[in-house]
């Protein structure tokens, strides 16, 4: 499945998909922040795996460590005022997803280091509620 993965890396480094986890009900654009994050997730977790196994491992943290650098570079960006990530590459609208990387581990980053915060601001209803239309 790595292999799968590690094939669909676009040319910014991130995994490119056409389908997300919620199934086109929101745009996802032809990279998204939750398949990318899970991928890094996947190559944390093989290295975990293969250590114990006794596994040589070296190019599971090599990868991951790229790949979290490019969804930095890729998703990171302002929405609506706030320095966090972007869903997909021109993602304009203020979401949870904002959350997913530090799901997976990604901490200590410049971005959304305090997602509460972000997640508490208040929201034009109208336009959140237009979101997920196409």
């Amino acid at each position: 499945m790595l292999g799968i993965l590690s094939a669909q890396l676009n040319e910014s480094g991130v995994v490119a998909s056409d389908a997300d986890e919620l199934e086109n009900r929101f745009p996802a654009g032809k990279a998204n922040l939750c398949t990318s994050s899970l991928y890094y997730d996947a190559l944390i977790s093989a290295g975990y795996l293969g250590k114990d196994l006794g596994k040589p491992v070296a190019a599971y943290a090599r990868q991951a460590t790229a790949l979290k650098k490019n969804i930095d570079r890729y998703f990171g960006g302002t929405v609506e005022g706030f320095d966090t990530y972007k869903y997909y590459e021109r993602n304009d609208v203020l979401r949870s997803w904002i959350c997913i990387p530090l799901t997976v581990g990604i901490q200590g980053s410049e971005r959304c280091d305090h997602p509460g915060v972000v997640l508490s601001a208040p929201v034009d209803g109208e336009r959140f509620a237009d979101a997920g239309r196409k």
